[in-house]
């Protein structure tokens, strides 16, 4: 199996956390169980071998979108799995995929039946070709070109400037009322732009960001993880919420090859159990 991430390009890094590459054409991982974490974030896929399964659903799709997750997902990957995920931040939905938030929470889309085909060729024109995974540069660049324009086709919407800033209090652990108030918007309003673009309200929007920063603490073997929180007991009922699981069980359990290698990135979000 191989694993890889790479930044984008400098215009996109406030909407785009990141390209993640997998690979495991000969199967090494075929049938293992796979958990994915929730996570403040939306995730495009162009998947160049067979796709993942999610357990319990269909097939994903060759090119598809996932929407903001509230609840643990489990997959199964099979021989010829490769894929690249690109990771948006909240900013980067409003901007980049803006009014997507109400039908994709909670699942995946085929992301041709979202924005039409014309719009998705070229990432299904890079998905019929094998050889770009063999340069992850270069398929880095082609997915910034496509995003790129994106920038230049896609109306922005007016809210946008005043929704991150929004977003970026919800993420600092300040409440709903303080987010609000930094856009000069009622909760009322603040609520729905959130359900509009991402399809969960704020106040589930910054728990999602608190659960995502102490993932990513217990990844990385921090044993006061709770920033955010009230108490541990506020975490410990976080954790059994979202993921059926708690801090220090999770602890206790080795991290996954996927957890190992992309889990823990500081700056990157805790996306794999």
């Amino acid at each position: 199996m191989r694993l890889h991430s790479l930044a984008p390009a400098r215009a996109l890094a406030p909407w785009v956390c990141g390209y993640w590459f997998v690979e495991d054409w000969a199967g090494v991982h075929a049938g293992k169980p796979i958990l994915t974490a929730p996570i403040p974030s939306a995730v495009l896929t162009v998947n160049f071998g067979r796709p993942n399964r999610m357990v319990g659903g269909p097939v994903v799709p060759q090119v598809s979108w996932l929407g903001i997750q509230r609840t643990v997902r489990q997959w199964r990957s099979s021989e010829d799995t490769a894929f690249v995920m690109v990771m948006l931040s909240v900013e980067g939905m409003v901007r980049l995929f803006p009014h997507l938030g109400g039908v994709s929470v909670d699942a995946f889309e085929d992301l041709g039946s979202l924005l039409g085909d014309s719009a998705v060729r070229p990432l299904r024109e890079l998905a019929a070709n094998r050889e770009p995974m063999l340069e992850y540069s270069r398929l880095a660049r082609a997915l910034d070109r496509w995003l790129l324009s994106r920038i230049g086709t896609v109306a922005e919407a007016s809210e946008r400037g005043a929704m991150a800033a929004a977003c970026r209090v919800l993420a600092s652990g300040a409440s709903v009322t303080e987010a609000a108030a930094t856009a000069q918007v009622s909760r009322r309003q603040l609520l729905r732009w959130c359900d509009d673009h991402v399809g969960v309200g704020p106040k589930a929007l910054s728990s999602l960001y608190r659960l995502e920063k102490s993932v990513r603490a217990v990844h990385s073997g921090v044993q006061n993880a709770g920033v955010g929180f009230a108490d541990q007991a506020h975490e410990i009922r976080s954790w059994r919420r979202h993921l059926a699981s708690t801090p220090g069980k999770h602890r206790r359990s080795p991290p996954s090859a996927l957890a190992q290698a992309f889990g823990d990135t500081a700056d990157g979000p805790a996306f794999y159990l």
